[in-house]
């Protein structure tokens, strides 16, 4: 199993870090990824309830991901 791991700061006020666990399957890889991200501002926090849907976003991601790979 490989693993790709980085850390992040984003200039809209958040850091954190990203990690991916990539397996060879059977006609392709296996990614399991886990993101962890910190917003230091309240009203940031707030925000980010209020208008992030995590399940979304990783469908998002991992739906273009795929396309990409699948693509090239």
């Amino acid at each position: 199993m490989d693993r790709i791991a980085l850390r992040f700061t984003s200039d809209a006020g958040y850091s954190g870090e990203w990690q991916a666990l990539l397996a060879p399957v059977s006609g392709g890889t296996r990614i399991a990824v886990v993101e962890r991200a910190t917003t230091t501002s309240p009203l940031g926090r707030i925000v980010a309830r209020l208008m992030f849907d995590p399940t979304e976003f990783a469908t998002t991601y991992l739906a273009k991901l795929k396309a990409r790979v699948e693509d090239q």
